[in-house]
């Protein structure tokens, strides 16, 4: 309000102006409160500030949650909002969108956003997160084995989180290779074309918990034998051998049986390579064979033949007592035996097999009963053979001996002698006794060579009984020290090289002109005599590669045609003579005749 300009400063003036100042005072304050209720009641009459937010709450999982929308509405142009730190928002136009960070706790958490606009009144909006899921991992089947060409599985995996498969392998593999519960994985194996089992592993991981998927591949299943590489055969007294397999299959998993085996005669040590394989001994009369089969699923079988010879089996029958005693003339007889052998006969050359021998009887166990024919001829003496029924080293034998009205015994007291005589059939031995009976053979013999398997012989007493002897060799009998054939009249050969401890010598009336004793043979005794009728030429010399000896005397005084001796020596040999002999002997070495009457 202005003041008029024709306003005094006079006391009348001073009055009349305060009262036009009280006035103005009034005025002005009933202008401004009529300024203040027109401003009261121009905000009155102005719209509210409003705010609205939906929903009014939010829920989320413990994890990998999915964005969720606050829809603000509001008249106020700028808005703003608060949150919990562990939860995320951002405005989008008239939109908050809210998510939550994981939630690591095993507790459920809340917390709350804050919204405002102007003068609106604040929304709060409830926040609820779960608590943190404990891990939990269920697989369908954990463990696979696939077949040799390949093969194909399903996995259902039921978790309580997401999971991803951790490994690797060349020949099978898993996919996909991660998920959440309820889903499939497809585990893929290659054919195995090796021939070793193959081994992989996989792992399931959900949150703390892990699955192990074990894969085998299995091979082309295999097996063969290594060795033997040939059927086994035995003798009866059985025996033992190894079976080497190769193979890729377990061991338990190989199946063996034994076709012919009645009796369990074979029986099988099962290892890991090498299977012991044991054969008992044949007790039966037959033959056997068995074969060793192995097997396992998917593979051939192979397998080991093995045969046993059957127990051979040989028995006289018929003569039981083992010999025949006949007469020298012409006859027939039989012998007969039980065998599971194919028998051959063998025997003297006066014993002559008839025809082929007859089957009597056969039975189940494999034994026949022979009956052998034979025709015996007629002898002009004794004599003794045998008819031998035969297979390889079995055999029986029957003593046949053909004995003349008129013997003739001769004792022959060492072994070997016999032994000679009685192989070359001369004598007819009576056991180990020295009286022996001459056969029709010995009697004829006219010459007797010990120097091949006979050599042992120490003596010849009795040799005498076979006069019609006209040869004899005991070269090589370094066992024999007396020779004394005096009592034969026919002999005209006598060997005696390599003899080296003969002492004396005892032609007799034999006729023997020429001999050696010593002839480039170590002779043993200090002293050798030797007496003949016929002698004529003796030679007892020793003059390759000489080696030193004992022999220092040689006695020829009963040696009365003797006239020449060759007795070089590796010492000088003194040789007792007659004095009749001294004049005519002739000594071509270095032996030194000396006389004795």
């Amino acid at each position: 309000m202005s003041v008029p300009l024709s306003w005094t400063n006079s006391s009348t003036s001073r009055t009349k102006f305060n009262s036009y100042k009280m006035k103005g005072k009034i005025l002005i304050a009933a202008a401004a409160a009529l300024v203040l209720f027109s401003c009261t009641e121009k905000e009155m009459e102005s719209p509210a500030d409003t705010l609205e937010v939906t929903p009014a709450t939010l829920d989320f999982g413990w994890k990998n949650n999915e964005p969720k929308t606050l829809t603000v509405k509001t008249n106020v142009e700028d808005w703003d909002f608060s949150a919990d730190g562990w939860i995320e928002a951002t405005v989008e136009g008239e939109n908050l969108v809210v998510n939550v960070t994981d939630n690591e706790e095993y507790e459920e958490r809340t917390g709350k956003i804050l919204v405002t606009a102007g003068n609106a009144k604040p929304v709060r909006v409830e926040v609820t997160q779960d608590a943190r899921v404990h891990s939990s991992l269920e697989l369908s089947q954990e463990e696979f084995v696939a077949k040799p060409e390949g093969d194909t599985f399903e996995i259902t995996v039921t978790s309580a989180e997401e999971w991803t498969v951790s490994g690797s392998s060349e020949w099978c593999r898993l996919s996909p290779e991660e998920g959440v519960s309820g889903d499939k994985i497809t585990l893929t194996v290659d054919p195995n074309d090796t021939e070793e089992a193959r081994y992989a592993q996989f792992s399931i991981i959900s949150g703390t918990v892990i699955k192990v998927v074990k894969v085998t591949s299995e091979p082309v299943p295999f097996l063969e034998i290594t060795s033997p590489t040939e059927p086994q055969s035995f003798d009866y007294n059985g025996g033992d051998f190894n079976i080497r397999l190769r193979t890729n299959v377990p061991l338990e998993e190989i199946k063996y049986e034994i076709a012919g085996n009645d009796g369990g005669w074979v029986s099988v040590t099962p290892s890991e390579k090498t299977w012991s394989v044991h054969v008992s001994a044949n007790n039966t009369y037959l033959a056997r064979q068995a074969t060793i089969s192995f097997s396992a699923e998917g593979v051939e079988p192979v397998s080991v033949t093995l045969t046993e010879a059957k127990r051979p089996y040989l028995k006289l029958l018929d003569p039981k007592s083992g010999s025949l005693e006949l007469t020298t003339e012409a006859q027939q007889v039989s012998v007969s035996v039980i065998t599971n052998l194919p028998v051959t006969y063998n025997g003297a050359s006066w014993i002559t097999q008839v025809g082929e021998a007859q089957v009597i009887n056969e039975t189940a166990d494999g034994l026949t009963t022979y009956k052998f024919t034979f025709d015996i001829t007629k002898s002009e003496g004794s004599r003794q053979g045998a008819i031998s029924i035969l297979y390889e080293q079995s055999v029986v034998a029957v003593t046949v001996k053909q004995i003349a009205e008129e013997t003739v015994y001769a004792t022959i007291p060492d072994a070997t002698f016999r032994e000679f005589l009685t192989d070359n059939e001369y004598i007819i031995p009576d056991g180990d006794n020295a009286r022996v009976e001459v056969t029709a053979a010995g009697q004829a013999a006219t010459s007797f060579d010990f120097s091949w398997g006979y050599t042992s012989i120490a003596s010849i007493e009795g040799i005498e009984a076979f006069s019609n002897l006209t040869s004899i060799d005991l070269s090589n009998c370094q066992a024999i020290t007396k020779v004394d054939i005096s009592g034969l009249k026919n002999v005209t050969s006598l060997n005696l090289g390599a003899c080296g401890y003969i002492e004396e010598v005892n032609l007799g009336d034999n006729n023997i002109t020429m001999m050696s004793y010593g002839w480039e043979t170590t002779v043993y005794p200090e002293t050798v005599k030797i007496s003949s009728v016929k002698l004529l030429y003796l030679v007892m010399s020793y003059q390759s590669f000489p080696m030193p000896d004992t022999w220092r005397y040689l006695d020829v005084t009963e040696c009365p045609s003797l006239y020449q001796i060759d007795s070089e020596r590796p010492s000088p040999v003194t040789i007792y003579c007659t004095k009749s002999q001294s004049l005519s002997l002739y000594n071509t070495g270095n032996g030194v005749l000396t006389v004795r009457e």
